[in-house]
């Protein structure tokens, strides 16, 4: 049977418009195509009645903006990207509280996809057909995690067996832990030794840290790893202008039981009234042990000088002091008596049996039954006429040891 060529009611055959009915000999068709192409850049697109497929050629994300459901009743829009959605992805939204397939929006994110939405005609849109474009080629791999951390620490094992008990030690013996080890059957004097050894503090001018230092007419600092004491040119700063180091000694050393000794590393200028002093003494009064130092060539000598009083002065021979870094001052209490020893020749601190004793004795009567009260640690430089020299000390390696009895550890 030969079909005779459609006729449209529009009079034109072959073309369909918009509200047309085809004809064909012995049958009626009334069909109706609205088919109306946007191309859709960027921000957001308020869908309209004519609209019927959106294509969405992006360079930033876009937003659809659907008219309810019931203003567009059974009718369908296509919305498809052109290969930009994995970059800037398509949002559809419905109108105000409406859903597509009973949710708030429909997400374009994949490159070349396409979704076509039905109206229900009343508070929903619904999905009829979507399509996803080709899978693109793997990317690369991506970077090693970050490692994991350490997890917690296992519980203690159970603690092993008693060992076997060491030999009986002999009467009046002692057992000093040393940080070498254990030291057994030690007598009193050798135990007292050692733990004045593990408590002992040495001071190498490295730091600052704890030190006040007091400049008085002159100078203090501590530079290049040594204490600094400076007093200018024609000055006569006498005890109340003097350079002074000092530092509150700790909790665990008893001013009145211990051993301080100190390294005279240089000196320029200087002469017989001029003073380089190791200070026992009180913050509170004027009350002070001192191991004084005088330059002057060969007469260089020193002496101890206890007060608050100053009456006992304890001088050894002149000569025995020099400032070329091998000489070392040392004073030691046990109550009210002082011994003051010293030692020159040699870099390293010298051995407890090397020390020269200068002097030996009681001070007791130097403060008329008072507590002497120290509580610190000091070097000072006093000069006490109007020499022209300026004069300049270096000190280093202060060693502050306790006597430690022992009964006291």
């Amino acid at each position: 049977m030969e079909l005779s060529p459609l006729v449209m009611s529009s009079g034109i055959p072959g073309r369909v418009g918009t509200s047309d009915r085809v004809k064909v000999p012995g049958f009626t068709f009334n069909a109706e195509f609205v088919i109306n192409r946007k191309e859709i850049t960027n921000g957001t697109y308020n869908v309209q009645s004519s609209d019927y497929c959106l294509s969405c050629n992006q360079d930033e994300i876009v937003t659809v903006q659907l008219p309810s459901a019931n203003t567009l009743s059974k009718r369908t829009l296509v919305v498809k990207d052109n290969g930009n959605a994995v970059s800037y992805n398509i949002t559809i939204l419905p109108y105000g509280s409406e859903t597509i397939d009973n949710a708030p929006s429909y997400v374009i994110s994949k490159n070349y996809d396409s979704v076509q939405l039905l109206s229900n005609g009343d508070t929903n849109w619904e999905v009829v057909h979507s399509r996803s474009g080709p899978t693109g080629p793997a990317g690369p791999t991506g970077p090693t995690g970050i490692t994991g951390t350490t997890g917690s620490t296992g519980v203690t094992g159970p603690t092993g067996p008693t060992g076997p008990g060491g030999p009986s030690g002999s009467t009046n013996d002692f057992v000093v832990l040393a940080s070498s080890g254990v030291e057994t059957n030690k007598t009193p004097a050798e135990a007292g030794l050692l733990v004045g050894l593990i408590q002992q503090k040495d001071y190498t001018f490295s730091s600052s840290s704890g030190w006040t230092l007091v400049p008085g007419s002159g100078g203090a600092s501590i530079t290049g790893g040594e204490l600094v004491l400076t007093m200018p040119a024609s000055t006569n700063s006498g005890d109340t202008n003097r350079a002074l180091a000092y530092r509150d000694l700790t909790a665990d050393v008893d001013p009145t039981e211990c051993t301080i000794s100190m390294r005279l590393a240089s000196l320029t200028n200087g002469n017989l009234n001029t003073l380089i002093s190791l200070l026992i003494y009180s913050s509170t009064e004027w009350n002070e042990i001192r191991s004084n130092v005088y330059p002057g060539g060969s007469g260089s000598g020193g002496y101890v000088y206890a007060g608050p009083s100053w009456a006992l002065r304890y001088s050894f021979v002149a000569g025995t002091i020099a400032f070329d870094g091998q000489s070392w001052i040392q004073i030691t209490t046990r109550g009210y008596e002082v011994t003051w020893n010293y030692r020159k020749g040699s870099v390293a601190r010298p051995i407890s049996t090397a020390w020269v004793e200068a002097f030996r004795g009681s001070v007791a009567t130097s403060f008329a039954g008072l507590s002497p009260n120290w509580n610190r640690v000091g070097i000072s430089l006093a000069t006490y006429d109007t020499w022209a020299g300026a004069v300049e000390v270096h000190m280093d390696d202060l060693r502050i040891t306790p006597n430690n009895r022992t009964t006291s550890f």
